[in-house]
């Protein structure tokens, strides 16, 4: 009987991994509350203008106090003004999606940093200064 209940976890969790790689490589959003939209040409494995150095950073009052080892994971970065969530190894973007639509820390005017909500890349409401955790570039300091 425990050999059948392996399996069928083990089934569960091919499952979920291709599911999930539908969602990355189609740019649907099927995480939580946030999405990703993405018009045919958008994605790329290339963005430049992305920054680099990225890390999970404890904040206090909007400002970095304290930041890791470079961050691998997805992060919610700006490119040009707009922002998407990226594919992070090693505190480098290597792949962003489409416009990303949910709540981000991102880094305001005066460079202290905020939560917002984003609408397809747009920042439409912030509230802060943001006290906690975000994963942030280093480089924006």
């Amino acid at each position: 009987m425990q050999q059948c209940e392996v399996r069928e976890r083990a089934g569960r969790g091919w499952l979920a991994i291709m599911r999930l790689l539908v969602c990355v490589l189609s740019g649907w959003g099927c995480a939580g509350t946030s999405s990703v939209q993405a018009a045919p040409g958008e994605a790329s494995a290339t963005h430049r203008a992305v920054p680099d150095h990225i890390a999970r950073c404890d904040l206090t009052a909007g400002r970095p106090a304290f930041c890791g080892a470079p961050y691998s994971g997805q992060a919610v970065l700006p490119e040009d003004g707009e922002y998407h969530l990226c594919d992070v190894t090693l505190g480098s973007a290597r792949f962003c999606a489409g416009f990303y639509t949910g709540r981000a820390v991102i880094r305001q005017g005066g460079g202290g940093y905020a939560r917002c909500d984003l609408t397809l890349g747009h920042v439409t409401f912030c509230e802060g200064p943001y006290t906690g955790t975000a994963i942030i570039p280093q480089s924006a300091e």
